[in-house]
């Protein structure tokens, strides 16, 4: 499920965030909103930006990738070509 439509569906529904402070946990409600605000405040911070080039610069490329990995990663691909959809790119 696409992260918009799942923001459409739990629009209202609140995530429980837990930190934790030595040993006390401390648990506050915030919503779906609340949370991908933060994320893009931290992100613009950071001087990440959501662009082809910024994702492919932080993609793993896998160079000691384990042969079951490899495997794994490739049954993927080739699910999600006989679905019809363009499979994700995978070093």
């Amino acid at each position: 499920m696409h992260i918009s439509s799942y923001k459409r569906d739990c629009q209202d529904k609140a995530l429980q965030v837990g930190t934790k402070l030595g040993a006390t946990a401390i648990m506050r409600t915030i919503t779906l909103d609340d949370l991908l605000s933060r994320i893009e405040e931290r992100k613009r911070l950071l001087g990440l930006a959501d662009t082809a080039a910024t994702t492919e610069a932080l993609r793993n490329k896998g160079g000691s990738r384990s042969g079951e990995k490899r495997e794994l990663l490739r049954r993927a691909e080739l699910r999600a070509r006989q679905a019809g959809r363009k499979p994700i790119t995978s070093y």
